[in-house]
């Protein structure tokens, strides 16, 4: 079932909060805030810290203070999200980056072992760029409480990795990490424009992936405006703000993972961590307008104007979203 099956099927008197065009959500109790929170969110996205040490051309780190400066998100706010999902017994997913490379994180394992403590039914993963992943480094995530890592190939500024350079990379990191023997992937699928190996290790599992995004990329929220998406204009709804909870470094909570945030740019702030709880800003009204924006088919504005973020719902069902839009 897509995830706009799953919002369509759930009784109204639940989704009318979730794109109120009012202040519906928040004269909502605290306990059917959570509940609202607990029955739609399957991914919080949890940035911990803010530097990369890559500058690819499809993403707006390349031109950010990201590439030289490091900050941490406080130790108040990272304990407060913990405390705040433990209220609920947080079991899905939990992904550490954003726009950052979390391997840089010193202290990343302890962040990892103080979630799995804290909620300890949730499945925590991390996407790295690998440059600073070692035998032993992984060996550390995964004795933290890590359940998944994705490691994805970045080429160099202006470098165009083919099918032999990729598989040598393939090669040369299985070798690095000490990882079994694995059929080559397989560049034939979806055009060229992706590849990937898994592996299921003790106690973690290892994505080894390449993505052309190029060719695949989005805009990140139009912050990208020499990006060749640059010329789409979105039509199709979005789940990203229904499905996911996005929290940057700073505790600044954004609609969803595609709007690029850093010290000089606000991306579109809903709200931070260190002042509202998680489930007021899922509730508030500033983001049940935003979800409202991109619900239904039909062009888009604003960050979401050149998103081409896959979207996998039925033209079909756009009669029953505008009902729904204009019931409440």
């Amino acid at each position: 079932m897509h995830y706009f099956d799953y919002v369509l099927s759930n009784p109204k008197a639940s989704l009318q909060y979730l794109i109120a065009a009012n202040d519906e959500g928040e004269t909502l109790s605290s306990d059917a805030r959570r509940a609202l929170f607990q029955s739609y969110v399957e991914v919080i996205t949890l940035e911990t810290s803010y530097k990369c040490n890559r500058k690819c051309d499809y993403c707006p780190v390349k031109a950010s203070t990201r590439i030289t400066e490091q900050s941490l998100m406080s130790e108040e706010i990272f304990e407060k999200i913990i405390s705040e999902l433990r209220e609920i017994r947080y079991e899905k997913r939990i992904t550490l980056n954003l726009y950052n490379e979390p391997l840089l994180e010193e202290g990343l394992e302890e962040r990892i072992r103080s979630l799995k403590v804290g909620l300890p039914f949730s499945h925590v993963s991390l996407s790295s760029n690998g440059d600073r992943l070692t035998r032993l480094r992984l060996k550390s995530l995964r004795d933290a409480g890590l359940d998944q890592i994705c490691i994805t190939f970045h080429p160099l500024p202006g470098e165009i990795l083919t099918e032999s350079m990729l598989k040598k990379r393939f090669s040369k990191l299985a070798g690095k990490l000490s990882l079994p023997p694995t059929p080559e992937p397989d560049f034939t699928k979806k055009g060229a424009k992706e590849a990937m190996v898994s592996y299921s290790l003790p106690g973690v599992d290892v994505i080894v992936q390449w993505q052309n995004w190029n060719i695949i990329g989005t805009t990140r929220g139009g912050f990208l405006s020499d990006h060749r998406e640059m010329r789409y204009e979105r039509n199709a709804p979005c789940a990203k703000p229904f499905r996911e909870f996005t929290i940057y470094y700073d505790g600044s909570v954004q609609p969803c993972c595609e709007i690029f945030r850093d010290n000089k740019i606000s991306g579109l702030e809903i709200g931070n961590i260190a002042e509202e709880s998680i489930y007021d800003l899922y509730s508030s009204s500033r983001l049940s307008l935003f979800r409202r924006s991109v619900f239904s088919h039909g062009p888009k504005t604003g960050v979401c104007k050149t998103c081409s973020a896959p979207d996998y719902s039925d033209r079909s069902d756009n009669e029953l979203r505008k009902s729904l839009l204009s019931s409440v």
